[in-house]
């Protein structure tokens, strides 16, 4: 009987420099073991760089978001969407501060009913 297992059908496969740096790049984003990404690395990859791309997603993992490393950038963030929800009339957003002519009628409108015509 053959065997059910299917033969590596990316035995020569040629990973070039960028795809190996977008690999170890992603990695992180890549947690489950059973995923068909993971899959495919594993059967294009050395058993050398496959424990590389592992190692760098451990790493980069490990990574606490809410050390004081990067508190002033979410800080400068926080300001910003701040700044932004005040210029903020329904979805749109303003390009200056709301002012009270802001949340007036739109333009067409006050047309319509100064002009007997439209």
């Amino acid at each position: 009987m053959a065997a059910l297992a299917e033969p590596n059908i990316w035995l020569g496969y040629e990973v070039s420099e960028e795809e190996r740096m977008m690999r170890r790049g992603v990695s992180p984003h890549h947690t489950n073991p059973r995923s068909a990404t993971l899959d495919f690395w594993r059967k294009t990859s050395t058993i050398a760089e496959y424990k590389q791309i592992q190692q760098r997603r451990r790493t980069q993992m490990n990574i606490p978001t809410s050390s004081n490393h990067s508190k002033e950038e979410h800080m400068v963030i926080a300001h910003r969407l701040a700044a932004m929800e005040k210029r903020r009339i329904g979805t749109r957003f303003l390009e200056h501060d709301v002012r009270p002519e802001d949340m007036e009628k739109p333009l067409l409108e006050k047309l319509q009913e100064s002009c007997s015509l439209m």
